[in-house]
């Protein structure tokens, strides 16, 4: 046996049986790379496909939600109306407003009488003489009058005096309220007197206005219009000055009897101009 292995070791024997058996174990890792490249390269395209399902079905859905969860609403503009709709419109004025009468009296007159006056164009300086038969007709002492105008609406205190054609120059009644307040006594001989009440506006005072007011002794001529009967020639030559119910008044004489201009203030706001110390008594007693 000894003697078989030195001839095949002195032939070369063993050297081609060492080189056969790397060869065989090289061949075996060869086949052993292949298999593992081939199952990895399997796991990979595997992997790829699988990433490709779930991105193809599942994330457009991912998007689609956070699209419609993010994404702003867009509101269109309103269309600007166009130029021809503009100049379309009518452009309607505001109402002027209307004037109203409200009594300055407190305790109401024994009657409400309604009288109205005539345009200024075609007023006369006896307009107001109508109001006697009107007065008359009344069994009342001491009635309110409401002056109108022709389609019934109020009359203010410069349209009165305008309607009745009784002129009188400045400023003065700018300072006073726009509504007056006008009452007629009736004596017992059936003759009638006038009282007017006006009152300042707020924020003049009678002591301030007293200079102004003071200028009305200068348009004497202008005193008969505001008279119902007609008071007849002055008398006097300059105004006097008596007490009437405690209120200092100036006054001015007439020729018909118990006629005369008096104007003087009450409570502080108030400028009565009367035609008889009975209506000015009269006038202080209601308001």
């Amino acid at each position: 046996m000894t003697g078989d292995l030195e001839a095949l070791e002195k032939s070369g024997g063993f050297a081609a049986a060492n080189q056969m058996e790397t060869l065989v174990i090289t061949a075996e890792k060869k086949q052993t790379s292949k298999k593992l490249f081939w199952l990895w390269l399997m796991i990979i395209i595997a992997g790829i496909l699988v990433l490709f399902g779930v991105g193809y079905y599942y994330l457009p859905m991912f998007f689609s939600k956070n699209a419609a969860v993010q994404a702003p609403s867009i509101t269109a503009p309103a269309s600007a109306p166009s130029a021809s709709a503009d100049s379309a419109k009518t452009v309607v004025p505001e109402p002027t407003p209307v004037f109203s009468h409200h009594s300055y009296f407190r305790t109401p007159a024994d009657a409400e009488l309604t009288f109205h006056l005539a345009d200024p164009g075609s007023a006369s300086s006896s307009q107001l003489r109508g109001l006697a038969p009107l007065i008359a007709a009344t069994t009342s002492t001491f009635s309110e009058i409401i002056p109108k105008d022709e389609e019934d609406g109020d009359l203010t205190w410069q349209d009165f005096l305008d309607r009745a054609n009784v002129n009188f120059t400045g400023t003065l009644w700018s300072k006073f309220e726009d509504d007056f307040t006008f009452g007629v006594l009736r004596s017992k001989t059936g003759s009638s007197s006038p009282a007017y009440v006006l009152k300042v506006k707020q924020g003049s005072f009678p002591v301030l206005l007293q200079p102004a007011v003071a200028l009305l002794e200068n348009q004497t001529s202008s005193f008969a219009g505001l008279f119902i009967d007609p008071p007849g020639n002055p008398v006097s030559k300059t105004f006097f000055d008596i007490q009437i119910s405690g209120q200092p008044v100036r006054g001015y004489l007439f020729s018909s009897r118990g006629a005369e201009f008096l104007y003087g203030w009450a409570y502080d706001k108030y400028l009565v101009l009367a035609g008889s110390e009975e209506a000015f008594k009269a006038a202080l007693l209601k308001l």
